[in-house]
């Protein structure tokens, strides 16, 4: 089926996705500032933990790249522009989260810390997404080709899934949800692994209408690294199929 309204989406000057994706480490930056009472971190525990969340989430945005198409980053190493384009969501919210967690083991911080940086994510992702959707075909975070009548052509004449949308409606989505199972997730933390946990699943799913290479077991890196969070959370995905009361009268990690 053919459909003739053709939106598209022009080639804007890169600088625009630049400028939205530092937009959004401010204002995520600033609204984690401003819900940190969610937590009981003292000043320095709270440096400790920030630096240690910016320097995981800058390490794994960049090795998700690598393992993601390892093939052309190294063809590309030796161009400076082309290596730090590669960046991706999955990579830095898993990497953030491994360094704040080491950051605790080595420093001894034994509460939750995690349910300040929901809002802060939910927003900072949909404001950097607005960016790669304005930013067309030079982003390269599109769908595959497609007919549907949402379908957007990014500049190259191809009409394909907006999926950096779907990623914002979705993303835009879990503090609903979150408030839907307030009765669940009772316990410090519990917030943010529902996020980590719904944002895999959407990422598991997104990640097949995408044009990206799947080199492990026809899976990409992405999906690699949600399922392997999605194992880590079992034990609390499941937990939330039991009654509200008896999931406040219990404690899990």
């Amino acid at each position: 089926m053919n459909y003739n309204t053709n939106m598209h989406i022009g080639k804007l000057d890169p600088l625009v996705h630049f400028a939205c994706e530092s937009l959004a480490y401010f204002v995520g930056f600033r609204l984690y500032i401003w819900l940190k009472k969610r937590d009981s971190l003292d000043f320095s525990e709270r440096i400790r933990i920030i630096a240690s969340c910016f320097a995981g989430a800058a390490i794994g945005c960049k090795l998700i790249a690598i393992l993601g198409d390892p093939a052309t980053i190294y063809s590309h190493f030796v161009s400076v522009e082309s290596f730090v384009a590669g960046k991706g969501i999955v990579g830095a919210l898993v990497g953030g989260w491994l360094g704040i967690e080491i950051c605790k083991a080595l420093t001894g911080i034994k509460s939750a810390t995690g349910d300040s940086f929901v809002i802060p994510l939910v927003v900072a992702i949909v404001i950097g997404r607005i960016g790669c959707f304005l930013t067309g075909f030079y982003d390269h975070t599109y769908g595959i080709p497609c007919d549907l009548p949402w379908a957007v052509d990014f500049g190259d004449g191809i009409r394909r899934h907006p999926t950096q949308l779907y990623e914002i409606a979705f993303v835009s989505a879990i503090p609903l949800m979150i408030h839907q199972l307030r009765r669940r997730l009772v316990h410090q933390g519990d917030q943010f692994k529902f996020f980590m946990s719904a944002y895999m699943t959407f990422r598991l799913f997104v990640e097949t209408v995408k044009p990206v290479p799947h080199p492990y077991f026809e899976l990409d890196a992405e999906q690699v690294v949600a399922i392997a969070v999605l194992l880590y959370y079992s034990r609390f995905l499941v937990s939330l199929r039991r009654p509200a009361a008896q999931i406040a009268s219990t404690s899990h990690d």
